[in-house]
């Protein structure tokens, strides 16, 4: 990892929360229809945490946001109010996923316009 202070203090933050919401994955099965993980998705799981990894250490500051919102977004769609406080806990990041998915509803809307697909 070559980054500079200000993106290094980023990776870690990034990593540290995809890190925790894999864990969450994993630890909380109930947040799937089925109710349990099989063997795959189990195995799945790790290696999304080995990737994480590799991404932390290449310095790919996007892809570790990218998957992270991209790990939230069932989340936050299914009300899990938990998570925030597993988050806040587990990493002793004072974040809420909940207050920055409103932030950006907020935006897109006083746009009057969805603009990109991630929106």
């Amino acid at each position: 990892m070559n980054a500079e202070p200000e993106k290094a203090q980023a990776l870690v933050y990034y990593r540290d929360l995809l890190m925790t919401t894999i864990d969450y994955y994993l630890s909380r099965p109930s947040i799937f229809a089925h109710k349990h993980l099989d063997a795959a998705e189990t195995r799945c799981f790790h290696h999304l945490k080995l990737q994480s990894a590799a991404l932390y250490h290449k310095d790919r500051l996007a892809q570790l946001k990218r998957w992270f919102r991209d790990l939230t977004e069932p989340i936050i769609e299914s009300h899990d109010f938990i998570f925030d406080k597993y988050l806040q806990e587990t990493t002793g990041y004072q974040i809420s996923v909940f207050k920055s998915y409103r932030e950006r509803v907020e935006k897109i809307l006083k746009k009057g316009k969805i603009s990109t697909d991630n929106q």
